[in-house]
């Protein structure tokens, strides 16, 4: 299976990605930092409240990305409790945020440990497929970027199919004009289009983690 996620929850994803999987009958994992709402990134314009809100409507899942956008590596305990709490003290009003994504994919021992008792996943930016024992603090995921090979491409969707895994894709904005973290529409629609040609179910992270396949063996649940 294949989860499409969106990291910093800019507005482009939300205008532009979340319409794409739509038409397809899916949904993405949009994960936000709140207290960038309707800031300006270097990736681009962040998603307003009222696209969060839309989306979750829709059916989107919302995940956890930090309040601050905050690096989680070499801090206090202290500082990643504010973040934290002031994070999903905001996402409780979608349910309450259960997947979580580091910013920047930066992590250490001391966040992986804090966040990995306070959320069911953590996703990285560590390269591969999810496949044999997943440990769900360290979920892989690959860029959807512009400069994405389509080889690679086919050959990660290869190995999901071979290793009956789960294939994580992320990117930032998606527009005419990305940031070198982002796509085009015409890349992503291609990304679109390679998944739905592999046939390959397409869930969103927090889906992905209630199925069976994640379920069901106590080994999955490594380092809880």
């Amino acid at each position: 299976m294949v989860s499409f996620t969106f990291d910093d929850f800019l507005a482009s994803a939300a205008d532009t990605a979340a319409p794409m999987l739509v038409e397809h009958g899916w949904r993405g994992t949009f994960y936000l930092s709140p207290g960038l709402l309707t800031s300006g990134e270097s990736v681009g314009e962040v998603c307003s409240q009222a696209d969060v809100e839309r989306l979750h409507q829709e059916g989107h899942e919302i995940g956890n990305h930090t309040y601050s956008h905050k690096e989680c590596t070499n801090v206090s305990k202290s500082v990643l409790l504010d973040e934290f709490n002031r994070s999903q003290q905001h996402l409780t009003q979608f349910t309450g945020a259960r997947h979580f994504s580091f910013p920047c994919g930066e992590y250490d021992t001391r966040a992986l440990t804090f966040f990995g008792r306070r959320f069911n996943t953590l996703r990285t930016v560590d390269p591969g497929v999810n496949s044999g024992t997943i440990d769900l603090n360290r979920l892989k995921a690959n860029p959807i970027y512009e400069s994405l090979d389509p080889h690679k491409l086919q050959a990660l969707l290869k190995q999901t199919r071979d290793e009956r895994g789960w294939l994580i894709l992320y990117t930032h904005d998606v527009c005419a004009t990305p940031s070198k973290f982002g796509c085009t529409v015409q890349r992503f629609a291609s990304v679109i289009s390679a998944v739905k040609e592999d046939g390959l179910a397409v869930h969103t992270v927090g889906d992905a983690y209630r199925s069976s396949m994640l379920a069901r063996s106590p080994k999955q649940h490594k380092g809880r």
